[in-house]
């Protein structure tokens, strides 16, 4: 006995539910409402499914509505929730440009999502979505690979995952990763698949790229002749090639293991952090370093260091160049150069001898031809012939003439060239050979050769031989020529220049600042010339 006023809170759906029972009544028609919603007094918002049918009221005859009302707001808020589910669904695989399918197994009929046709390349709804047509768009050469993985998850219940290349209609390759698994019977049969895919093309290109980079890396690694390292800027191997395994002695794992001083003796370990701070700073390097070997060997090694960036992380990589052979070439290279000049140097210092033997010759005939010249002829063919012996011991032995050889060569020579045929007896009394420096030995031979000329031609006739020794003395050798019977004249000093010949300001001339002293002194009746040489005018065996 109510009004609907009086039991709806809310006074316009009040008013609309009173205009739907009038336009029955009016109409004397059947109304079915879907849905309609209104408040309760407890405040809550229900929906109903409601007929309203016309009839005549028993008790007075006045026409009257019947409302049978049916509660679906739960189902309503199913469905809102499944269709804000599916909608999410719907945008998330837009977004991550991932579509579903569903394969009958028994039909062959495939359903796919509306995102699934873009990733063959066809426009929304355009594709052909049956087994066979998917299958067509793979690969041909990926086509195996997924029969076999689909068998594997009917039968033996493996995940279906794969990975396979599409053609697309324009053809171009794109790459898709498949996830999927099966819906079985109550006897246990696969009569379903049920499954993912989405595009992988970008990280597949990637890292296909990456390998590709990786095989060219390797192949430049290993198809090196030098061994080529790489480390962290402070000295950690990140990286060897073959041939750094082969140098070291160490297997790559090994090497790996270890830091870059392990490879290089104590003594190049302060150079190797100086190496780093300059890699560091310049981004380059090239030292030569001394390498230490896993069995304890060292060899020395060119090594051109770079700094590069690998990723997100900078390196350094060294190439390691073993000079072992380099320096085995340069030393037979040296030894070939040194056996090529000697044997020039001995073939100029033959000539050289042989054209003073001519001039020397020359000088004989004038010093015949002319006996008032005999005197300065003789000094000069002594003079001559001195630098003849030495050019002539040079050739035979070598730039550096040995001092005992040269004395008694001028002294065979100088009875002959005198005219008194007087060979001075020779005394060799040294533990080992002494040298003549190179630049000194013409000078030193023509000292020798004034003073035993000298002794030679003022000796007194019949008296004792001239004698000359040659003795070891402190860091040097001592010459001493004795000429019998002979005096030296009043008032000479050869250190003031005073009382002197042509020879002896000659020889007086050209002794050497450093290394030569030269004394004379009367002896019993003898004249005793003492000649010091030492270093730099000879050379010792040690010193050699």
């Amino acid at each position: 006995g109510r009004l609907q006023r009086e039991i709806h809170p809310d006074a316009a759906e009040a008013e609309r539910m009173l205009a739907d029972d009038l336009e029955v009544i009016r109409s004397q028609q059947r109304m079915d409402i879907p849905e309609e919603t209104f408040l309760t007094a407890a405040g809550r918002r229900v929906v109903l499914q409601t007929t309203k049918i016309p009839f005549v009221a028993s008790s007075d005859g006045r026409p009257a509505v019947l409302g049978v009302s049916t509660d679906i707001t739960a189902r309503v808020e199913m469905e809102e929730e499944l269709r804000r589910s599916d909608e999410r669904l719907r945008r998330s695989q837009r977004f991550g440009e991932i579509g579903t399918w569903d394969w009958n197994i028994e039909t062959g009929e495939l359903y796919w999502s509306e995102f699934v046709g873009p990733l063959f390349g066809y426009s929304e709804g355009e594709s052909d979505t049956s087994y066979a047509a998917f299958m067509a768009a793979v690969h041909p050469d990926d086509r195996g690979l997924i029969a076999a993985a689909m068998k594997q998850c009917m039968d033996e219940g493996i995940d279906y995952a794969v990975e396979h290349r599409v053609v697309w209609p324009n053809g171009s390759v794109h790459w898709l990763r498949e996830t999927g698994d099966v819906v079985r019977n109550t006897s246990g049969k696969a009569i379903r698949m049920l499954g993912a895919v989405h595009d992988i093309t970008p990280r597949k290109e990637a890292e296909l790229a990456l390998k590709a980079s990786e095989r060219k890396y390797r192949a430049v690694m290993e198809g090196a002749r030098d061994a080529i390292v790489m480390t962290t800027l402070d000295g950690k191997f990140v990286d060897v090639n073959h041939r750094a395994e082969k140098l070291l002695g160490y297997t790559r794992e090994e090497l790996l293991s270890l830091h870059v001083s392990a490879i290089h003796p104590p003594s190049e370990h302060a150079k190797l952090q100086a190496v780093f701070a300059e890699i560091r700073n310049k981004g380059a390097s090239v030292h030569e370093h001394l390498v230490l070997r896993k069995d304890g060997s060292v060899f020395t090694a060119e090594v051109a260091d770079a700094a590069v960036d690998v990723g997100e992380t900078r390196l350094a990589v060294g190439i390691f160049r073993d000079l072992t052979e380099r320096q085995r070439a340069e030393a037979e290279r040296l030894e070939q150069a040194a056996v090529q000049r000697d044997t020039l140097v001995r073939e100029v210092h033959h000539r050289i001898k042989n054209n003073l033997q001519g001039v020397a010759g020359l000088l004989r005939q004038h010093a015949t031809q002319y006996p008032d010249l005999r005197g300065p002829l003789e000094t000069a063919i002594g003079q001559v012939h001195s630098m003849a012996i030495v050019h002539g011991l040079q050739g035979r032995s070598g730039e550096q003439v040995v001092l005992c050889e040269m004395v008694t060569a001028i002294c065979r020579s100088a009875g002959g060239l005198t005219g008194k045929a007087i060979e001075p007896h020779v005394a060799v009394e040294v533990a080992k050979p002494v040298r003549v420096a190179t630049d000194e030995a013409v000078p030193v031979a023509l000292i020798l050769n004034e003073l035993i000329f000298n002794a030679v031609k003022h000796a007194g006739t019949g008296s004792r031989p001239v004698h000359v020794y040659v003795r070891d003395a402190d860091n040097g050798v001592c010459v001493r020529i004795l000429a019998p019977a002979v005096h030296l004249p009043q008032g000479f000093d050869f250190d003031a220049g005073r009382g002197l010949g042509t020879g002896l300001k000659l020889v007086r001339s050209l002794l050497p600042p450093t290394g030569c002293r030269l004394r004379f002194d009367n002896d019993a009746g003898d004249v005793v010339a003492e000649l010091r040489l030492g270093p730099p005018v000879v050379v010792l065996e040690d010193q050699a």
